[in-house]
């Protein structure tokens, strides 16, 4: 089974959960979620433990539990503690979550899932505005549950982060977990300008000429390799087109040094 991305519906948050299904039936455990909390504009990240057990032919329930003990940098008064029931059936689209809490009954309840969008290419449409800040918001929300910072410099100063695709959006990219990556402001207007590129292995490669701070920052770095995981095949698909920067890269620089 390939790793899946899905996001619970809870009745007043988000919840961005990554699961390797195959990974979980062979002892491994989730480890962490995320939860966008909208009143508060903040993502937050709970350390978790899990159990799985197949309950059918093509399904399986996953539990995951939330220990404040395992959480002290989260108020006990501000999140819910207990655990998540989540029945995944690896050909569904979407499915249903049941929430167990420790301390109040009444909070029990039905919550459904859905995959995170996949596909790295969208339909070429006649674009509006209000829908593409409505899909950049939700491509934003998505990606810090999953980098949580900026994959280069490590910033982690929310206001500062930005939903950069690989694959652009120009060239019909989508905005899915699978083709975005979580970029400082101005290191994400350097990648769409075309300073830098990304080799299927993750690692940064200046093609144009960039000022001695930007340089620090961006020679030598390399994306975290859970990013690399989840974004290989766009990189794969990109460093095509980049690699023909590349050698227009090295053309001018050749020229140069000729007339030089």
């Amino acid at each position: 089974m390939e790793p899946h991305g899905i996001v619970i519906h809870w009745d007043s948050a988000d919840e961005y959960v990554q699961l390797d299904v195959a990974a979980l039936l062979a002892g491994a455990e989730i480890t962490a979620t995320s939860e966008w909390w909208p009143n508060e504009r903040r993502m937050v990240t709970y350390n978790t433990t899990s159990q799985v057990r197949r309950s059918g032919n093509s399904e399986v329930e996953i539990t995951v539990f939330y220990d404040h003990s395992k959480n002290t940098h989260i108020g006990f008064e501000d999140a819910r503690w207990g655990k998540s029931v989540i029945r995944f059936r690896e050909s569904a689209p979407n499915g249903s979550a049941t929430w167990y809490d420790n301390d109040d009954k009444d909070r029990n309840g039905e919550a459904s899932w859905k995959r995170l969008a996949s596909g790295l290419f969208k339909e070429a449409k006649r674009e509006y505005y209000s829908r593409l800040q409505r899909e950049q918001d939700i491509f934003r929300t998505a990606l810090l549950a999953f980098d949580r910072c900026c994959v280069i410099s490590k910033e982690s100063m929310t206001e500062a982060l930005e939903a950069a695709h690989i694959i652009p959006s120009k060239m019909c990219g989508a905005e899915v977990v699978g083709n975005g990556i979580l970029l400082r402001s101005d290191i994400h207007r350097l990648y769409d300008s075309g300073c830098f590129v990304i080799d299927p292995s993750g690692t940064v490669i200046v093609v144009r000429e960039v000022s001695k701070n930007y340089g620090s920052i961006l020679t030598g770095a390399r994306l975290p390799r859970k990013t690399v995981q989840r974004v290989s095949t766009a990189l794969a698909h990109q460093w095509k087109t980049a690699a023909q920067q590349i050698a227009a890269a090295d053309r001018q620089l050749a020229t140069r040094a000729a007339g030089g």
